[in-house]
């Protein structure tokens, strides 16, 4: 248990660099020439298929999306580098995490139109929200935890007491708050996983998905069109039981979450299922054509569970979310 005590405490650091190379990615992709003109044909089509409700919102930002379209590409290329570029230095960390959280949920609820138009084929409510929930949980544990740090922060410390307080979050020490925050945590994980399970379902998506799944080849690296190929003889001739597989895996994963049962296992299941989904639903990420604007939310849910996984490690909790 020792041993994998003094690995865990390493996730964190690992979280952070792995999420600041996922952001430099990100801010490559939107350098792919056209990228500009096919995002903004995106989120003018997607408006249409907004909520009634949400539509004036949406519609709002589609058309100020669409007539400062290359501002806008050009302010998220800087602001995403420089994100991932101060994560893996390890830099104004405090300053850091709360710019990454607000700058997370703003293109969610603006830009991404809340991750929709929830339609047949929409597998997920989109990467941004996973973003915000990685954010907030560097926060807590920078609140919560002395852990492994290797940082920019961390040198000019030793020099300058003073970066302490501006380089990172001033430590709690309530157990209370950790155990509630923990719950809050996974809760909240569980239920968007819920969700995207519910998306999966929606009537029409089976055809989609395997639309998409065919069109994925065109744009893949050669050197992976014969792994895609494999997955694709296994899932299309039975795509219908495929997508309720995927579902209810993703959903029972979901509501282990919610109640904090068997965390050991659900979490070594959800990077297992997450890791899958990227590489064999998401194409990596791909395929790496104009218009694509990030990795995909797979990436992201693996660092989640990780930080779960280092959380688990640290903290004696009763009730629903006793060890197991």
């Amino acid at each position: 248990m020792g041993k994998f005590k003094g690995w865990s405490d390493k996730i964190p650091f690992v979280t952070r660099l792995i999420l600041g190379l996922i952001f430099i990615a990100d801010s490559m992709l939107k350098l792919i020439p056209d990228s500009a003109y096919l995002i903004k044909e995106n989120v003018l089509s997607g408006a249409y298929g907004a909520w009634s409700f949400v539509y004036p919102w949406v519609a709002f930002w589609a058309n100020f999306t669409a007539n400062n379209i290359n501002f806008l590409v050009a302010f998220a290329i800087v602001v995403e580098f420089l994100i991932g570029l101060f994560l893996i230095l390890g830099l104004f960390k405090k300053f850091l995490y709360i710019t990454g959280a607000v700058y997370s949920i703003v293109i969610w609820l603006t830009i991404s139109q809340f991750g929709g138009p929830y339609i047949a084929g929409t597998l997920n409510i989109g990467a941004t929200p996973f973003y915000f929930l990685l954010f907030l949980l560097l926060i807590f544990t920078d609140r919560n935890f002395k852990t492994y740090d290797k940082s920019l922060d961390k040198i000019i410390e030793k020099k300058h007491k003073i970066w302490q307080k501006i380089g990172y979050f001033k430590q709690t020490k309530s157990k209370n708050e950790k155990i509630m925050v923990f719950a809050l945590f996974s809760i909240t994980f569980g239920a968007l996983l819920a969700i995207n399970a519910s998306l999966k379902l929606v009537s029409g998506t089976a055809s989609n998905v395997a639309g998409n799944q065919l069109m994925q080849l065109l744009g893949e690296p050669r050197f992976l069109i014969p792994f895609f190929l494999f997955w694709d003889k296994l899932i299309l001739p039975n795509i219908h039981l495929f997508l309720y597989l995927y579902a209810f895996s993703e959903f029972a994963i979901a509501l282990l979450l919610i109640f904090g049962l068997f965390r050991k296992w659900d979490y070594l299941a959800g990077i297992v299922y997450s890791l899958f989904s990227w590489s064999v639903i998401q194409g990596f990420g791909g395929p790496f054509f104009p218009g694509i604007t990030d990795l995909a939310a797979g990436p992201l849910y693996v660092l989640i569970f990780l930080m779960l996984i280092f959380y688990n490690s640290n903290l004696k909790i009763l009730g629903f979310y006793a060890k197991k």
